[in-house]
């Protein structure tokens, strides 16, 4: 399995490379990057999201699905 991509991270850091200097087709394309790893980042999140939600109807969640939701909380 890769490594995890902290899209959130990734999105800020080609925001703050976009804002340097004046506008160019690198910065256009970094602007469009950090829009599809912001997109990323929100769907993780609502995915984490939905898991708890239907953990806390009652549901065992497996180990695996345990230590992704910690990961994803940034408690692993």
């Amino acid at each position: 399995m890769s490594d995890r991509i902290d899209h959130a991270e990734q999105a800020r850091h080609l925001l703050d490379a976009a804002h340097k200097g004046t506008i160019t087709e690198t910065s256009r394309l970094n602007i469009v990057e950090a829009q599809v790893h912001a997109t990323l980042a929100v769907a993780e999140q609502q995915r984490l999201a939905n898991i708890i939600a239907f953990v806390a109807t009652g549901s065992q969640p497996s180990p695996a699905v345990i230590a992704h939701v910690k990961s994803g909380l940034g408690l692993a």
